[in-house]
Parts: structure tokens; C-alpha cells; sequence
């Protein structure tokens, strides 16, 4: 057991080569509602884990009380990765950008962007708008980002029934940039009138009760409002309402068996093929089921028909009469958090993972009274990492450490992080790191000397090595410059490369080959080299292999666009391996990707990348196409997989 001491309150887990590092810490079941003495984590219940749920971490705000209310993230195990106690009211938390995080502020009425100790870096909008609604914010590309206010308007309701002087909130829908310029407002009372609500008799009037958007496959906004039950879609020109589907000012006919529409819904996606999914709460006028669902219409703006597609009530038929959302994840499974479903004096909500077929693949449920707003699933190694200021690979987007950490400082100012001092630190980070694989004990290659005495030449393990003073690299010296002209081609290793002889080996080698092809080998080298890794694949490499982030990592990307633009342009071969999202190969123009294959019992990752990169490389040499190159490493590196050790035989 491993325990890591870092910033704030996180749990950490890591799960590398079939080991398990857990932080040891005491996960309270009891709820103190109105005491002093506050849980450090949310309470709640594994209910189901399979295979079958999608890779990531599920982000929440789960809220009890005021005093109750947390940060968090729960992987595809059901295990607590991060949970961070705050008294500042929610509702929402997610990656904003690329080292922050957002959350609704309910305690100042604002959002708000913090950092991995989850520090304030911004309140959007401060200046100029006094308070922001809670529902929901979208950030774009290039920085700027949307949000809704709601605005009173004094109105005179007395010919619909209601009072002279009436408070009418509308929303007021305003995109923004960084330097808090209004880029473009809308403003609901100028396109959809108040007459559509159904009861305008209070003093205050929330007529349409905006909750989510969503940006469509063309730019369209997809606006929910929830109090005329109604999903309506603006124009990306001049966000002109261009049709509204549910409610009384419904453009479309409906077919949706049983239930004959949606009611009071939340959330709302936009997920291609002309389908919409949201989370239905159809408070019930007594034409519908007596609980929620979700559902997906397939909208057709030609013949105005909308018609149900897959949907999904709980087999408990759970009813949430607010709150609540949906998530169609990458795999095909869909995330669902029930708002306040359940949300009692003896358990809280749930939240649900189901595959296409309905079944539920992963279920938590949350302690007493405890409601989940919004539930989102992302990729672990976007909130994952060294968290460490002090440390070379320092990420302020971290939330969860996972001992990754190295440290060395720049002595010359030439921006290399390599010295006697660092290459000591490099070897306790090996030694010591309870994540590093098998064949990263290759990072510093060494040759094998001669024991004291009459004793035969030995291996030695890397940690002897170093502690003896008998660590030797390879040089130059190694290369046997008639076995490299020999050769069709050479492949090298990240691994192998550092400053001195194994650098001048490299050259030699290069220098003497017909084709030279290299695996950038892990992130650790490329961060470590950057400036050096980099001249090779410009001007020296014929064919690269990387994985995403180590790509991403070379370029100092923001995103794989800008890597395959780069690829591009050094007109090389380049062969990128993305995880769950496949490989893909870069030529010149010519860019082809290959899927992962499905279903796969995986019990060791240990080799994969040097499997795949000799599956491709036999089908290029062997004037395979690119995609039945990528094909072959593909099969490779899914045989390694699926057994212990980095052979196949």
C-alpha cells in the first residue's frame, strides 16, 4: 500500500499491470446532515460493475445540504479516484480547457474556473453581469465561452390571467470572450412569447425555466425549456428560433408510442444523424408512465417529423421530478444521473451506465438525501498526473496525483534537463515508482560488466547498477556499421537515447541506414528530450511511432488536429496509437486510421506498443498498404495483450 500526500482532500488510485495503489483512507458511510463535523467524501453504494462500462472517471457535484455538498470522480470500478468537500453550492463540475476546472459557485451566483487545489482562477463574467444562472456553460476553442442570465422584465399578464405588474424571468443568453467583450445576447421574450406558458397567475412568472444547450452538428444552439416542455433550435447565423420541438408551440409531429412526448425535461445532446437525446422527468399530467426516462428522437426538419429512437426507463422505474441528465459515451453506452430520484431519508440518487441494449453495465447510488444535478464520464488522463509545482512534469490540471512526478532544474538555460544531478533522480524514480512497466527498465540501457574476482560476466538488475557505480551505456563503439547497411531498415527505441554515447550512437546508426523508424517510447523521454526528440523526427527519422499524449507532448499541441497538421506538413510517415480510439497512420496528405479490436480479455498492456510497431513494420516492408499495415500491428499488439509478459511465445 502506497499512500501519496498532496493537495487538498484526493484519493488516489492507479491500476498498473494488475496491481492496485490505493490510498488508505476511511471512506465515511454516516451522514451528518446539520452538524459541524462534515464527511470527508460522499457516501454511497457500488450497485453493479462490469466489463461492459465505458474507460473514464464520472465527475459530479453530489449535494445533500449546504453543509453536504462535494466534488468528485468515480472510475469504471465504482472506486473514488477524487473528492474534494466544499461549501460552495455546485450543481455542476467539469474539465474547463486545459488546466481547469469549472463549477457553478451557488454561494456568489456565479461560475467559477479553479485550479488542481481548486483555487479560484476566474469568475466568468465579473465585471459586467451581477449573477449567472446555474444551469449550464459551454466553453469554445478559441477561449470564449456561453452562459445564461436571467433577467426580469416587469410585465402586465392581466389579459392571461394574471397580475399588472408581473416579474417575468427570461433568460438573456450571452456569449463572451476572455476579455469579457458580449460577442453576441438573446433574449427569450424577443422570439418566444410569454403567452406559451401554461399559468401566468404569479407574481413571479419563470415562463420558460432554460436548464441546458447543446451545439449541433452545424452550429445550431439546442436550447431546454423545461416549463413549456420544449427543446428549441437557433439558427447559428442569427440565433432566429428555427423550430421548436414538444410543448404547445411544437413544429413537429410526434411519434412516440405510449408516452406521446417528452415532459419538464433536462439536459439536452446532440448526437449526429439528425438525433437529439435528453433526460425526460415527465412530471406526469396522467397521459404518460408515472416515472422518467431517457430517449432519442430522430428529428426530420423536411417532413417536420420527429420520431422516438432508443430510450431508456430504469427498471425500477424511477421518477425524478427534477434535476437530472444523459451523456451518450464514445462506446455507445449512455451515462445517466436521476437528479433527485430516490433522494430520501434512507439512500440518495443513482447513477447509471446501460449499454445499447439496456442493460445496466454500472450503478452507484448516493447516501441519504443526496442528489446528482449532472453526472459527465471523461477520460482518467484528463484530470490525472504529477501534481507537484516543485516537479519537471508539473501539470496544474491535475486533480488526481498518480506519482509520476520527476525534478531537476536547468542549470545552462538551454532548456535540457539532463546532469549527473537529474540522472540520479531519474534512477530513484525508477526504482522507486511503484508504475514503471517491465520494459522501462530499458530507459538507461547499460552494458553488462565484468563481476570482481574470476567471476563470468553477469546481468545485473538496474538498481545494482546504479548503487555500485558499474552503470555503463553503450556508445558509438556498439554499432556495427555492416549489420545497419545490411539491413533494410532500423528501428529504435526513446528509450535507448540520451545525451553522450547513446546519442552518438543513434547518429552513427542513423547515418548508416537505409530507413530508420523510431518509437518515441514513453512520455517520460519526450518530455525529458523534447528539443532532441523533436530534430530527430524533423530531420533525421523516416517513419515515428507515438502514442496520443506523447504526440501531443512533442509539438506542445493543444489538440490531435494540430498534431495530424504537423504530421502533414514534415511529409513522413507518422503512426500514432490512440487507446480505445484506434491507431492511425499519417503520410504525406494521406491520413488512415484503424479501429481497436472489440472485446478483448486484457491482462497485461506490458508490450503492446513494440508489438504493434512490429506488426506495422512487417507490413510496410512488406508493401502492405497503410491500413493493412495498421491492421497487422493492431493484431499484434491485441494477442500481447491478452496474456502476461511482453512475448507471444
Amino acid at each position: 500500500m502506497f499512500v501519496f500526500t498532496i493537495p487538498c482532500t484526493f484519493f488516489d488510485k492507479r491500476k498498473l499491470n494488475h496491481v492496485w495503489f490505493i490510498i488508505a483512507t476511511c471512506l465515511c458511510a454516516i451522514t451528518f446532515p446539520l452538524s459541524s463535523i462534515l464527511a470527508q467524501t460522499p457516501p454511497y453504494t457500488i450497485l453493479t460493475t462490469t466489463d461492459g462500462a465505458a474507460p473514464g472517471v464520472v465527475v459530479m457535484a453530489p449535494i445533500q445540504n449546504s453543509n453536504q455538498i462535494y466534488l468528485c470522480a468515480v472510475d469504471e470500478e465504482g472506486e473514488l479516484v477524487f473528492s474534494a468537500h466544499t461549501p460552495a453550492r455546485g450543481f455542476i463540475f467539469e474539465p474547463w480547457g486545459d488546466d481547469e476546472f469549472v463549477f457553478y459557485n451557488y454561494s456568489i451566483r456565479k461560475w467559477v474556473t479553479v485550479d488542481q487545489n481548486l483555487t479560484p482562477t476566474d469568475t466568468l463574467g465579473l465585471s459586467i453581469i451581477p449573477e449567472t444562472d446555474y444551469h449550464d456553460v459551454h466553453r469554445f476553442e478559441d477561449g470564449s465561452y456561453m452562459f445564461v442570465v436571467s433577467e426580469l422584465v416587469i410585465m402586465d399578464l392581466s389579459s392571461f390571467g394574471g397580475v399588472e405588474d408581473a416579474e417575468v424571468i427570461q433568460p438573456w443568453l450571452i456569449h463572451m470572450d476572455v476579455e469579457e467583450n458580449i460577442l453576441r445576447e438573446w433574449h427569450g421574450l424577443d422570439h418566444i412569447p410569454v403567452n406559451v406558458a401554461n399559468n401566468l397567475s404569479y407574481q413571479l412568472v419563470d415562463y420558460l425555466h432554460w436548464n441546458a444547450f447543446d451545439i449541433d452538428s452545424q452550429g445550431g444552439l439546442l436550447m431546454s425549456f423545461r416549463n413549456i416542455s420544449t427543446i428549441a433550435r437557433l439558427n447559428p447565423i442569427d440565433w432566429s428560433v428555427d423550430w421548436k420541438l414538444g410543448g404547445s408551440g411544437n413544429d413537429f409531429q410526434i411519434d412516440d408510442p405510449e408516452w406521446g412526448g417528452f415532459l419538464n425535461q433536462h439536459d439536452v445532446n446532440d448526437i449526429g444523424g439528425n438525433r437529439i437525446l435528453l433526460f425526460d422527468n415527465s412530471t406526469s399530467n396522467g397521459n404518460q408512465p408515472g416515472y422518467s426516462r431517457v430517449v432519442e428522437y430522430e428529428v426530420d426538419t423536411v417532413a417536420m417529423t420527429a420520431t422516438r429512437g432508443w430510450s431508456y426507463s430504469h427498471p425500477d422505474e424511477i421518477y425524478a421530478p427534477a434535476q437530472g441528465s444523459v451523456e451518450r459515451l464514445e462506446n455507445g453506452n449512455t451515462l445517466i444521473a436521476w437528479g433527485n430520484a430516490h433522494a430520501g431519508q434512507d439512500v440518495g440518487t443513482l447513477v447509471t451506465e446501460v449499454n445499447n441494449q439496456g442493460e445496466i453495465v454500472w450503478e452507484i447510488q448516493l447516501g441519504a438525501y443526496f442528489t446528482v444535478y449532472r453526472a459527465r464520464k471523461i477520460p482518467l488522463s484528463e484530470i490525472e498526473g504529477c501534481s507537484d509545482i516543485n516537479a519537471l512534469n508539473y501539470d496544474s490540471g491535475v486533480l488526481v496525483d498518480d506519482g509520476s512526478c520527476y525534478f531537476g532544474v536547468d542549470e545552462d538555460g538551454d532548456g535540457m534537463h539532463t546532469s549527473v544531478e537529474k540522472d540520479e533522480q531519474m534512477f530513484d524514480y525508477m526504482i522507486d515508482s511503484p508504475d514503471i512497466q517491465a520494459d522501462e527498465w530499458k530507459v538507461y540501457p547499460t552494458s553488462v560488466t565484468v563481476a570482481d574476482g574470476d567471476e563470468a560476466a553477469i546481468p545485473t538488475k538496474l538498481e545494482e547498477w546504479y548503487k555500485d557505480g558499474r552503470y555503463t551505456p553503450y556508445s558509438d563503439q556498439d554499432v556495427i556499421e555492416e549489420n545497419i547497411k545490411n539491413s533494410e531498415m532500423i528501428f529504435l527505441e526513446g528509450y535507448l537515447w540520451d545525451e553522450g554515447g547513446p546519442k552518438k550512437a543513434f547518429n552513427k546508426a542513423i547515418q548508416n541506414s537505409n530507413k530508420a523508424a523510431m518509437s518515441l517510447s514513453d512520455l517520460f523521454c519526450v518530455e525529458r528530450h523534447k528539443p532532441h526528440f523533436l530534430d530527430l523526427v524533423k530531420n533525421k527519422l523516416d517513419i515515428v511511432f507515438a502514442n496520443e499524449q506523447e504526440a501531443l507532448s512533442l509539438i506542445d499541441a493543444k489538440n490531435f488536429d494540430e498534431v495530424i497538421s504537423f504530421s502533414k506538413q514534415l511529409g513522413k510517415l507518422i503512426v500514432i496509437t490512440r487507446g480505445e480510439k484506434g491507431s492511425i497512420a499519417i503520410q504525406k496528405n494521406e491520413v488512415v486510421e484503424c479501429d481497436i479490436k472489440k472485446d478483448l480479455k486484457i491482462i497485461d498492456l506490458t508490450g503492446a506498443g513494440d508489438l504493434f510497431a512490429a506488426g506495422f513494420l512487417h507490413g510496410h516492408v512488406n508493401n502492405l498498404s497503410l491500413k493493412e499495415s495498421l491492421d497487422k500491428g493492431t493484431e499484434m499488439s491485441s494477442k500481447i495483450i491478452q496474456k502476461i509478459g511482453a512475448r507471444l511465445n
